[in-house]
């Protein structure tokens, strides 16, 4: 059929053909085209399965990342009251000058944490995902408004091609989101935080906007962030199983805790 001469007509990637179009680099989105790159090389893939298999791969890169940040924010649930209580004191005592108190407080909250098996590491996990989240985006969309000519041959029949918006994908991609969010709640300490969960529904709510942003999105970079958030609700699930968390040390809260969502 047309789609598939049009695809015929279009040379494959060569490995090279993105550093001579100034797409690879240093950089964590020229990191991420270059990998891209090596997938669809390597593999002959059409480019919405590279896309896919490019997003499962820096997905699988950050786990480690990502179970030690839930190991972290699970451990500091139970001590969070005192957190805050500490906090309370020191911002008084940063007010009245009281630079002895301070340094006690802050022994205390560093011997508290200490026992929680909390560290500072963990704290930081969420933010060393950053440039690969962010990576990914810039990475993606570059490579679709170029456009990468490749990318005009999908190989996938129902999103043929990767540079032109879709709103099918918009779609796919907004239940996605609301998908990931609803898993999301499941490790929220709902009874000690109750806004936590309002959050979660405004953020919930927010999302569906996403939709009339995302139509207007390459179809190629709303499929990599579509595959993103499906990853990380697979993930989180994976991540809920009993044998899972004992195997990575990573706490469960308690049905109390946890509580209902409003």
């Amino acid at each position: 059929d047309l789609a598939t001469t049009a695809g015929s007509a279009i040379a494959p990637l060569q490995h090279g053909d993105m550093a001579s179009l100034g797409l690879t680099g240093w950089t964590p989105a020229g990191i991420i085209r270059w990998s891209f790159e090596l997938i669809n090389v390597t593999t002959h893939l059409p480019w919405f399965h590279t896309i896919v298999l490019g997003c499962a791969f820096w997905k699988l890169v950050t786990l480690p990342l990502n179970v030690i940040g839930l190991r972290n924010s699970m451990r500091m649930l139970p001590i969070q009251a005192e957190v805050q209580k500490i906090q309370g004191v020191v911002a008084e005592a940063r007010k009245t000058g009281d630079i002895a108190l301070m340094q006690k407080q802050s022994a205390v909250m560093k011997e508290l944490y200490a026992k929680a098996g909390v560290s500072g590491f963990g704290m930081m996990a969420p933010l060393l995902q950053l440039p690969v989240t962010l990576g990914l985006f810039f990475g993606v969309r570059k490579m679709c408004e170029l456009p990468l000519a490749q990318l005009a041959w999908s190989g996938f029949e129902y999103l043929p091609n990767l540079t032109e918006p879709s709103w099918a994908i918009a779609a796919i991609f907004t239940a996605a989101v609301n998908l990931q969010i609803h898993i999301g709640k499941y490790e929220l300490n709902l009874r000690d935080r109750p806004s936590s969960g309002h959050l979660m529904n405004l953020i919930h709510a927010m999302s569906t906007m996403g939709f009339f942003v995302a139509g207007f999105w390459p179809s190629g970079l709303v499929l990599a962030l579509t595959t993103t958030s499906l990853f990380t609700s697979i993930q989180s699930l994976l991540l809920r199983v009993p044998a899972v968390r004992r195997l990575f040390a990573i706490p469960s809260l308690t049905k109390e805790e946890r509580g209902r969502p409003p």
